[in-house]
């Protein structure tokens, strides 16, 4: 619904270009004939390292600010 209220040039900058989308579908498929040409043990071995990542992300703190939790911090720093 927020994306319906927002200014055209806003929707067109947050966009991303024809151009950004054909370089990154080009990406993954040069990323997928390399996937094709490494052996089941690799393959394994990536999905495996990909696999610990995706559950270190999940339980690692990166520092990130949650947003309402940043707002909030925002307003009560301004606040008398």
């Amino acid at each position: 619904m927020a994306a319906d209220e927002i200014d055209p040039w806003a929707r067109a900058e947050a966009a991303p270009s024809e151009s950004e989308i054909s370089k990154l579908r080009q990406l993954i498929h040069r990323f997928e004939d390399s996937m094709d040409e490494l052996t089941n043990e690799k393959r394994q071995q990536i999905k495996e390292a990909a696999t610990t990542l995706r559950r270190t992300r999940q339980i690692v703190d990166l520092g990130m600010p949650i947003v309402g939790s940043f707002i909030d911090q925002t307003r009560s720093e301004h606040r008398p």
